[in-house]
C-alpha cells in the first residue's frame, strides 16, 4: 500500500472518523449540492419562486461543514464525481475537492504564518476581513493556480473550462434569476467564511464568543440549523487545530481539563522506636 493510500486507510482510533461516518458525510454533501442545483434550475425555469433561492446559502454552509470532515479522511478519488467537482456556479472558476483539500491542509500546516492561505483574512480588521471574505473563492483559486498549475493534467483544465461554460450558460439562459442566485450565494458564503476564517482564528472574537454563549444557552438552536454532528468544529476550533484527525463529534472531549491525579494513600507515620532506658535497678546493669 502506497503512502498516499495509507493516509486514507480506515482508522481504528475511536475518536477518528469511521468509514460509516464518512459514507454518511458523502451522502449528505452530495445531497446538499444536488438540492442547490434543483432550486437553481427550478427558479430559472419558472417552476418555483426565486425566493426559494434564499435557502441555497444555508445548504452550501451545511455542505461545507460536512465536506470539512471529509477533507481530513478522504481524497477526491474516493468520492463521487458530483462531490469531486463541487460545482454549483459559485464562481466563474473555482477549486475542486482536491484543490480545496490542499488549500485546507496548508491552512493547518502554516497556521499563524504568512504562508497560511487564510492569513489575509485572519490578520485583517473585522470590516476588512468581512469584505475580503466575499472574494475568498477567487483568491483561493488564484493561489491554487499559481502554486499547482504545473502539475495540472488535461482533465484539470477541462474542469475549469466546464465551470466557466456552465456559469456563462446559466447567465445567458436567465440572467435576472441567475444574478439573484449568485448575489445571495456570495453574500451567504462570504459571511460564513468570515466567521470560519476570521472570527474563529482571532482569540476571543466577539462573534465567536457570542456563538459559544448562545449555544450554551440554547444547545438545540445551532445544532438544528447546522447539524449536531458538525457544529462542534465551530465551538472547539482550537482543539481541532491541535488534533486535526479527531472527528467533530469528539472535540468536546479534548476541551475537558485533564483529571487531577488521585491523591496518594495516606498512612500514619510510624511511631518512633522506643529507646530502652536502663535504670540503676535493672538487672542488665550490674550494681556499682
Amino acid at each position: 500500500m502506497s503512502n498516499a493510500i495509507a493516509t486514507f486507510a480506515a482508522s481504528t482510533e475511536p475518536q477518528h472518523t469511521t468509514d460509516r461516518e464518512a459514507g454518511r458525510f458523502v451522502f449528505w454533501t452530495t445531497f446538499f449540492l444536488v438540492s442547490i442545483w434543483a432550486l437553481l434550475l427550478g427558479a430559472m425555469s419558472g417552476w418555483i419562486h426565486p425566493a426559494f433561492l434564499l435557502l441555497c446559502p444555508w445548504l452550501y454552509v451545511r455542505f461545507e461543514l460536512y465536506a470539512h470532515e471529509l477533507l481530513h479522511c478522504r481524497s477526491g478519488k474516493q468520492l463521487n464525481p458530483i462531490l469531486r467537482l463541487m460545482m454549483v456556479a459559485q464562481s466563474v472558476v473555482h477549486m475542486d475537492y482536491d484543490g480545496y483539500r490542499l488549500y485546507h491542509l496548508d491552512h493547518h500546516r502554516f497556521l499563524g504564518t504568512r504562508d497560511d492561505p487564510e492569513h489575509y483574512l485572519v490578520s485583517s480588521s473585522t470590516w476588512g476581513a468581512l469584505i475580503k471574505s466575499l472574494f475568498c473563492i477567487e483568491v483561493g483559486t488564484l493561489r491554487h493556480l499559481r502554486l499547482h498549475r504545473r502539475s495540472f493534467k488535461w482533465t484539470s483544465w477541462l474542469e475549469l473550462g466546464l465551470q466557466a461554460g456552465v456559469f456563462a450558460g446559466l447567465l445567458v439562459w436567465n440572467w435576472q434569476v441567475f444574478l439573484i442566485y449568485f448575489a445571495v450565494m456570495r453574500v451567504g458564503i462570504g459571511v460564513a467564511d468570515f466567521y470560519f476564517h476570521h472570527c474563529l482564528h482571532n482569540d476571543d472574537h466577539p462573534a465567536a464568543r457570542w456563538f459559544r454563549r448562545t449555544n450554551e444557552r440554547y444547545p438545540w438552536l445551532f445544532g438544528t440549523i447546522l447539524g449536531y454532528d458538525t457544529i462542534s468544529i465551530l465551538i472547539w476550533h482550537d482543539e481541532h487545530h491541535d488534533s486535526p484527525r479527531v472527528a467533530a463529534r469528539c472535540l468536546h472531549e479534548l476541551s475537558k481539563p485533564p483529571a487531577a491525579p488521585a491523591p496518594a494513600p495516606h498512612f500514619p507515620a510510624p511511631a518512633a522506636p522506643r529507646e530502652r532506658v536502663l535504670s540503676a535497678t535493672t538487672p542488665d546493669e550490674p550494681p556499682a
